[in-house]
């Protein structure tokens, strides 16, 4: 007898084995949407309409982009005798740039979707993202998915670093699973990194750390890469109380410690370094004062897709039931079965086309290539960490035909191991 799929997700959890980096179910962000809700309780500015998501994100990168590098690499020079298609000066622009080498070395293979000769381009570095919701979905897949998700993300930290000049000033990553809310939790986390960070090396640096650590939130309020990032500074800082034999007694160290269990839920130095970087490259690098994180998503566009599952979510309960029913031999159980999965199926694909890839990747170009016309950018890419199922090419392509505002490139980084589909 044919066995009826209940359509309960923790029944049909995707599968992530060996080396492979393969994507969940269809993309549909349900633990990075929670996230997105997490922090916008952060969010300082509550009472702001949705429907300026756009605006309210350009607000924001405009700030941002004050003390913040948004391009790397310039014009690449020619012979003047020499002339160069478009496609020729992108090839020349790749190599000379080495953006190309770059790639390669960080386990990238090098795709250009779009050419724009000397740019400006987006560069989308493809990842394989953690799941940041405390949801049972969330933990089973981070398990299965752990050392892909270490070192993908690993790679992209790799290939971010290698953009930059060595001490140069932070620069932006715009970067999927933050929007125009998530403003507030940025600034607070980076408001308590830099009092962790300026902690001074003495014996009395334990006592302030864990002062600090003693102000912050509930653990319950505290998103999971936000005590993750915290955990990490407070270990990096005893690290260089260490290196400089500065001694701490057993009671002040005890102490800390369970100030750091009860605040953050852990406190292993010997794990997370690990786990920051799991926490995603963006972020790894924010709190490493390398890069400073840019929303690319929109809250109204979140909303949408929650309004979508909400449709969804009776249908998958009924089909629940009726799987039951026909499981035991109900025929007409079974025939409805069909009928309820196919209206499922078709409201499931509109909202994956419409909301979760089209409406989002259009909001992500439009934001970026809106930053360039802005600050005026000739030359040079623009990275942006997003998932690798991800293509951007149609939505760059249909931006540059409609919008007036010049062009922009594609560039694509796509993890060597990466076996998945792309759309």
């Amino acid at each position: 007898m044919e066995k009826f799929p209940t359509h309960n997700p923790e029944e049909n959890e995707p599968k992530i084995g060996g080396n492979e980096l393969t994507k969940p179910e269809a993309d549909l962000p349900k633990e990075l949407l929670e996230h997105q809700e997490e922090m916008a309780r952060f969010d300082r500015e509550p009472g702001s309409k949705t429907k300026n998501s756009l605006d309210r994100a350009k607000k924001y990168l405009r700030i941002l982009l004050a003390g913040a590098v948004l391009t790397f690499g310039g014009k690449m020079i020619y012979e003047k005798y020499e002339e160069h298609t478009e496609e020729q000066e992108t090839i020349e622009y790749v190599l000379k740039s080495g953006l190309q080498e770059k790639a390669e070395k960080a386990g990238f293979d090098l795709k250009v979707d779009v050419p724009n000769g000397n740019g400006p381009y987006i560069a989308h570095i493809g990842y394989t993202h953690s799941f940041t919701a405390n949801t049972p979905s969330a933990e089973l897949l981070n398990m299965l998915a752990h050392d892909v998700i270490v070192k993908g993300n690993k790679d992209a930290e790799q290939l971010l670093l290698s953009l930059k000049e060595k001490g140069a000033v932070a620069s932006v990553v715009f970067t999927e699973g933050y929007d125009e809310q998530s403003a507030g939790f940025l600034e607070f986390v980076s408001s308590e990194r830099n009092k962790i960070i300026s902690v001074e090396t003495n014996e009395g640096a334990v006592k302030k750390l864990t002062d600090i650590i003693s102000g912050l939130p509930a653990q319950n309020e505290l998103p999971r890469d936000a005590r993750t990032s915290f955990e990490y500074l407070v270990s990096k800082k005893l690290s260089e109380l260490s290196r400089n034999n500065i001694s701490i007694s057993n009671d002040q160290l005890s102490a800390l410690q369970n100030i750091c269990r009860q605040k953050l839920g852990s406190f292993d130095m010997q794990s997370v370094g690990e786990r920051m970087i799991k926490e995603g490259a963006a972020m790894k690098t924010f709190i490493d004062g390398e890069y400073k994180i840019a929303p690319v998503e929109s809250s109204a566009i979140r909303d949408e897709i929650r309004k979508g599952e909400a449709v969804l979510s009776p249908l998958a309960d009924k089909l629940g039931k009726l799987a039951e029913l026909a499981n035991k031999g109900s025929k007409e159980a079974s025939a409805e079965y069909g009928e309820v999965a196919m209206q499922y199926n078709i409201i499931n694909a509109q909202l994956h086309r419409e909301k979760v890839l089209d409406a989002r990747e259009n909001f992500a170009v439009e934001l970026i290539k809106g930053a360039t016309s802005e600050q005026k950018v000739e030359h040079g890419v623009i990275p942006m960490l997003y998932g690798t199922s991800h293509d951007f090419s149609d939505n760059v392509k249909t931006l540059n035909k409609s919008d007036g505002k010049g062009k922009i490139g594609l560039i694509t980084l796509v993890p060597k191991g990466y076996k998945g589909t792309r759309e």
